[in-house]
């Protein structure tokens, strides 16, 4: 147990704050015996409060100091989220298959000083040596750079997943961020801390220690992914040109004066342009080159993946042959390859009807004329395919998926959750957000992400102001629900007017208020060993603060108005509330899944009420019933818990309600969906495209008639 020196100025100022309020309810107290008829029955609950305050103050700081830091044990919890987190990731990335393609990559001279590495120069590896390597580096610092869709980060996840196979007690978790949200103006720390609690669920504190302990390794993929695209329309001949790239130079400046252990991904252009235009590179770091996949290698990862071979005959004789050097080129990247293997993946192997007229030719990869052509004709058949092969999101512990290991339909395929159009006008709409926040300068309070979809920012996309206005009318409305409390009192007039008041503030605080990350409360965590531990731990430093609240309640009640039963059982809800609350604070057991990250701001939500809900039965209970002070706290309670206890989840329900039928009204069930099915990948807390070609595509295509 931590000792109160620990915390001397909190503890301190915790126990002088208490200490005052209980003096002062005493002396008022102690005047009201000596004239008894100074106050009324109402002020009783006035005189309580102080001690119920005091209570519930000494109750938050007993829980606070109560445990030591436990970084190595937190180390271990963060290590097992990455892992299962990161698994996933792969699996989405590279197919839940038997056959994956091998990536090589080869160590790139870099001028000057830099790590030194256990290979030669130019000679290939291949991803299963990646974490030898890395263990073989001195100093620990990687930029790894390819091509788009090279793989860059399937071998960065390849190379988080083989650290924590083998990690030691005191190493540091290999943790993947995505770049595109950094924030430049923030210092490295803190930018790890941060998304240790946006993605990870940790508390601030928790988080800031286990950087600064250095027990975290930093994988920041997509450096190129920074800056804006300067072409407002990508061009279907063009790749993104990166003339200027000052959020990337500013971040590596800072991590080379950061200078700690971390892995660097950025496609080769951008990198070498970073180095030609401004002079900067990751220093002291080794650079390897993710290297094109071979026409053999891609013919016999389409043989392995192919339950027909006889279908791809052209194809493999082409890449075997090298008599199509245009489609080899085209499929040198694990991104197309993987497109061709999933359009023209065989279906309805049980039903030979279905399958002859539903199976695509793969030979119509042999006629288009250049590689690009070749990637928006797989684009353009790459939702439906998808939609036909994952007809709807896998059960949770359910051995039987959308897909065998093989990667083929099972015989019973369910039919399709969404049609191919809806998905693309959908996914469409999301990637034309992405593209208006590219084009908006960052704000104050961080970048617009051109790659993050964070369903608690998503709600722009239905135009600010008119999201804002709902927003408040909404809010307005639910603590107008409040109303009918005014006609028990004997002055409703005022009653209504007072309420109305409040649902107008109410409202125009939850339009105007800035949107806050979501709050983490876990539920489930109190069905567990260890919440049940931490509840049984909080609950009873909450009865020990409201023990006092209870005592000092009870007897000005009794001393004043005969109600001794009412100002304790007020003085003691808070702590019992308190403890309700600590035992759910979530010890992150898990990662934070997107709408995990709002479920879980709601559920803040139904904390407050059933703490407003257990104010309203004391209230009662205490005699109040009628009188307009006690219909007015009601109203403020509401208005309360919605306009500052749950912005998240609120403006993002207001969204959803105000996007209704340019969106699913399940957005987050879609995006899971996305994701299973392959469209979509998981960065932390944020869901993404699974590659920037798709995204662009959908930009240049915002509708199935024109794909």
């Amino acid at each position: 147990m931590v000792k109160a020196g620990g915390h001397g100025l909190a503890w301190r100022c915790a126990w002088g704050v208490a200490a005052v309020l209980m003096l002062g309810s005493m002396a008022v107290a102690m005047l009201a015996l000596a004239r008894p008829n100074l106050l009324s029955a109402n002020d009783v609950a006035v005189l309580a409060l102080p001690f119920g305050l005091a209570g519930t103050l000494l109750a938050v700081v007993l829980s606070r100091l109560k445990a030591a830091p436990r970084t190595q044990e937190w180390a271990d919890r963060l290590a097992t989220q990455v892992s299962k987190l990161e698994e996933q990731q792969l699996r989405q990335l590279t197919g839940d298959f038997r056959h994956r393609i091998d990536l090589l990559f080869r160590v790139c001279p870099v001028p000057g000083l830099g790590a030194t590495t256990p290979t030669d120069h130019g000679r290939p590896e291949g991803i299963g040596d990646i974490t030898g390597f890395w263990r073989g580096m001195d100093p620990q610092r990687l930029v790894i750079t390819g091509a788009p869709g090279a793989g860059k980060t399937v071998l960065a996840l390849n190379l988080v997943l083989g650290l924590l196979k083998n990690r030691e007690p005191n190493d540091a978790v290999p943790v993947r961020i995505s770049m595109a949200g950094w924030d430049t103006e923030g210092k490295v720390n803190e930018q790890l801390a941060r998304h240790l609690e946006e993605s990870y669920g940790f508390t601030a504190r928790m988080a800031g220690k286990l950087v600064a302990q250095k027990l975290v390794l930093p994988v920041l993929d997509g450096l190129d992914e920074m800056d804006r695209r300067d072409d407002p329309a990508p061009s279907p001949d063009t790749q993104p040109v990166h003339r200027d790239l000052p959020r990337a130079l500013i971040v590596l400046t800072s991590l080379n004066n950061w200078g700690r252990d971390l892995v660097i991904t950025c496609r080769t252009n951008a990198y070498d342009d970073l180095a030609a235009t401004h002079h900067i590179r990751l220093v002291d770091a080794a650079r390897i080159e993710v290297q094109p996949v071979g026409a053999g290698q891609a013919a016999d990862y389409l043989d392995d993946r192919s339950a027909e071979p006889a279908r791809w005959e052209q194809v493999l004789a082409a890449l075997r042959n090298d008599s199509n050097p245009r489609l080899a080129e085209a499929l040198s990247t694990p991104w197309l390859l993987c497109l061709a293997a999933t359009v023209y993946s065989e279906r309805h192997l049980n039903n030979p009807a279905l399958r002859a007229s539903d199976n695509r030719d793969p030979a119509e990869l042999l006629l288009p004329s250049t590689p690009r052509d070749l990637s928006d004709h797989l684009l353009g058949q790459f939702i439906g395919a998808s939609v036909a092969r994952h007809p709807g999101l896998p059960r949770r512990n359910d051995a039987r998926l959308s897909e065998d290991e093989d990667g083929h339909e099972p015989a019973d395929p369910k039919p399709p959750m969404y049609g191919g159009d809806d998905v693309h006008t959908w996914l469409a709409h999301l990637a034309a957000h992405l593209r208006s926040a590219d084009m908006q300068p960052p704000s104050a309070t961080g970048p617009g992400s051109t790659t993050d979809l964070v369903l608690s920012r998503l709600w722009p996309l239905a135009g600010e102001r008119r999201v804002r206005i709902m927003d408040g009318i909404v809010t307005g409305l639910i603590v107008l629900t409040t109303l009918p409390l005014a006609w028990t009192t004997s002055a409703p007039v005022l009653a209504v007017v007072t309420v109305s008041g409040i649902a107008v503030a109410a409202g125009t605080r939850a339009s105007v208020r800035r949107v806050h990350p979501p709050k983490r409360m876990d539920w489930y965590r109190a069905f567990t060993p260890s919440g049940l531990r931490r509840f049984r731990v909080a609950l009873k430093d909450g009865l020990a603060g409201a023990l006092i609240g209870a005592a000092g309640g009870g007897l000005i009640g009794a001393l004043l108005a005969h109600s001794a039963s009412g100002g304790a059982l007020g003085s003691a809800t808070g702590g019992v509330m308190f403890g309700l609350a600590s035992g759910l604070e979530s010890e992150p057991s898990r990662a934070t899944s997107p709408r995990g990250a709002i479920r879980s701001d709601l559920a803040v939500a139904l904390s407050g009420g059933a703490a407003l809900a257990a104010g309203a039965v004391t209230g009662v209970a205490a005699g109040f019933w009628g009188q307009i002070g006690f219909v007015a706290a009601m109203a403020a309670g509401v208005g309360g818990v919605l306009s500052m206890g749950v912005e998240s989840g609120r403006r993002y329900l207001v969204f959803v309600l105000c996007m209704r039928g340019e969106l699913p009204l399940r957005l987050g069930l879609f995006l899971d969906w996305a994701l299973s099915a392959g469209l979509l990948r998981l960065a932390g807390a944020a869901y993404q495209f699974r590659h920037e070609g798709l995204q662009e595509w959908l930009e240049r295509h915002p509708g199935p008639s024109s794909s």
